[in-house]
């Protein structure tokens, strides 16, 4: 027979997919919210939190409303991040321009992120080691602000590109240029680098 979970780690996986709904699946976020919200009206409109409890089950009444509050407030604050992480990975009239120099290939971005404050941006994804083709290689972006020096590379193609976050590590980028098709997946290495795995779609 398999072995029976314990609660906690039931809990802890639970937890963990309730996280992932709210980060990336906006009808759930949603459904959440409102049931979150709805709940703290509940205990706010009907819970007199000015009179002290005095028998054993007010006490235990009073501990369990308390730590159901505290449990939405909680989660409110995640669906608060999520909703602000949006406005940071929505992009709009995102461009591209491919160059190349020998081995090395450079993705230059230019898009708007309206959400967040309708600025031009720009971003530079960079293949030291070229495009990957059976196999994943390691990729670099370089983005708010980092200069990447195109000299020596010359331009081969152009076009749109759509972003889709995939998880809090996985994002896929899909270029449509004049001449090719350009589909990765991205998996986040180091944070601070703007490091990543990267594979062809």
């Amino acid at each position: 027979m398999p072995k029976k979970k314990s609660l906690r780690t039931v809990a802890l996986a639970s937890g963990r997919k309730m996280n992932r709904d709210i980060y990336f699946n906006k009808k759930r976020r949603r459904v959440f919210k409102k049931s979150f919200l709805e709940t703290q009206k509940e205990i706010l409109e009907n819970e007199d939190f000015s009179v002290k409890p005095v028998l054993k089950e007010e006490y235990d009444k009073r501990m369990l409303t308390t730590s159901m509050l505290a449990f939405t407030v909680s989660w409110l604050e995640t669906i608060e991040k999520a909703e602000k992480y949006d406005k940071k990975v929505y992009l709009t009239d995102s461009k591209f321009i491919l160059y190349r120099k020998e081995m090395s290939v450079v993705f230059k971005a230019t898009f708007l992120k309206p959400l967040l404050d309708n600025k031009v941006k720009t971003s530079f994804l960079c293949f030291p080691q070229g495009f990957p083709r059976k196999t994943k290689k390691k990729t670099f972006i370089y983005k708010d602000g980092r200069k990447f020096s195109l000299k020596g590379y010359e331009e081969i193609d152009s076009g749109t590109f759509k972003q889709k976050v995939l998880g809090y590590k996985d994002i896929s980028l899909k270029y449509k240029g004049k001449k090719d098709y350009y589909n990765f997946k991205l998996t986040l290495i180091n944070d601070e680098k703007q490091s990543y795995w990267v594979t062809s779609l």
